[in-house]
């Protein structure tokens, strides 16, 4: 409650200071006796001028319980723009009521008043003289690394081996937050802990590894990118981000695909390996002892995995396989063609073959070689498919298929002989 002093609520900016007082409500008597300067500024209310006398915060133990017990009622009993002169006003105010502390009255202050600093400015040679005091040996900081404690853990790097007498050491030598390295340290001895730092006390280093292992199972058939661990879902989640299927997703996990968007398991992630293309990959991170064993044991199911290098005779390029030279080229059907299955109408050819000399290239069945083709737009007729698929934008499977109606048919294209009967006269 609030007994609202309009008469002093006027702004006026050369009267500065006042002198307050707080008056329980179940007593009717005053409980703490205060001065502050006033907030002179224009569009102020009556609290915000005089703020201090009415904040809670900033308030010692006896006032916190009495307010605890009872309403209480602020009145602003003077002004002045002399601060000194309200100054001797409440030392008169708090020995007129007296102090609880001192069993001499009802005043929750903890001082006689009087002693503010409000405005006080020192000298120059004041200045100089606490300066001289604190430089040096004589400061109490002199030799010391700020933020060292007694009770300071030491920690070191686990790769390079420097040790730091605690954390502070440790972020200024190697430019970090304090923050950041305590995070690291939290991780324990795993993938996780980006910056390599643990603590010297193994039992604590043990303690914070078992943790983060088993906060993070849950995770462990989350897909993550490697080596950022970036976490990126689900294999439906990754086969959307990438536009591919999610059997692709799950042979590239395996090892049997070529991994060409670089994703793992995130719980191959935290031990530290990853396989591809039947090869086993573990970094300098890992901390399991038996998990090489579980992996060869893993690799043996897996069957081998046969990359055959594919080759563009027009520019030299090697391809590692046929899905990199399918990705990068954005061709389809590029295993059918190499393998002779469909007509090859790329610069494309298998390594091994290229480099014997042979030219794979589609044949036909006899009876589909027979066979004549007429577009019914242009009227070309072809005396094959062969020569069909080398004109038109279709390959020889979908042209064949086209044609026998296993397929619905995108093209102008249908047998001659079909088309003699159909558009006879």
């Amino acid at each position: 409650m609030v007994k609202d002093n309009t008469e002093f609520a006027m702004f006026n900016e050369n009267i500065t200071s006042y002198l307050y007082r707080h008056i329980r409500l179940d007593k009717n008597e005053p409980f703490y006796i205060g001065v502050s300067s006033k907030i002179n500024k224009k569009g102020n209310g009556f609290e915000e001028i005089y703020r201090r006398a009415f904040i809670k915060n900033k308030r010692n133990n006896i006032w916190k319980s009495i307010v605890a017990k009872t309403d209480y009622e602020v009145e602003i009993l003077m002004e002045s723009d002399d601060y000194e002169f309200i100054k001797q006003k409440e030392i008169e105010f708090i020995s007129l009521y007296g102090r609880i502390d001192l069993s001499t009255g009802t005043l929750a202050n903890m001082t006689d008043g009087g002693e503010g600093t409000t405005g006080k400015t020192h000298s120059k040679e004041q200045r100089k003289i606490n300066s001289n005091k604190n430089k040096g040996k004589n400061n109490y900081f002199y030799g010391k690394i700020l933020g060292e404690s007694p009770n300071a853990i030491p920690i070191f790097n686990r790769i390079t081996k420097e040790k730091f007498k605690c954390i502070k050491e440790a972020s200024i030598s190697l430019k970090i937050s304090e923050a950041s390295i305590r995070n690291s340290l939290l991780k324990g001895d795993t993938i996780l802990n980006k910056h390599n730092l643990l603590y010297e006390d193994s039992e604590l280093n043990k303690k914070y590894t078992e943790k983060t292992y088993k906060e993070q199972r849950k995770n462990k058939f989350m897909i993550v990118e490697y080596p950022s661990g970036k976490m990126i879902g689900s294999k439906s989640q990754v086969a959307k981000k990438y536009n591919i299927s999610e059997w692709s997703v799950k042979q590239k996990l395996k090892g049997l695909q070529y991994n060409n968007i670089s994703i793992m398991y995130y719980k191959d992630f935290l031990k530290g390996y990853f396989i591809e293309e039947g090869v086993i990959y573990i970094s300098k991170n890992n901390t399991l002892g038996d998990t090489k064993k579980k992996l060869i044991e893993r690799l043996n199911h897996i069957p081998p995995v046969i990359r055959h290098k594919v080759i563009n005779t027009i520019t030299g390029e090697v391809f590692s396989s046929i899905e990199e030279a399918t990705i990068k080229t954005n061709l389809k059907n590029l295993n059918y063609k190499l393998n002779g299955k469909s007509y090859n109408n790329t610069s494309l050819q298998l390594l091994e073959n290229y480099n014997k000399g042979k030219d794979i290239n589609y044949n036909c069945d006899k009876k589909q070689q027979k066979i004549k083709i007429i577009n019914i737009d242009t009227k070309i007729v072809y005396e094959s498919i062969n020569e069909a698929a080398k004109n038109e934008p279709f390959c020889n499977v979908t042209i064949s298929r086209y044609i026998q109606n296993q397929r619905k048919n995108k093209s102008n294209l249908m047998m001659f002989s079909e088309y003699t009967k159909r558009y006879e006269c």
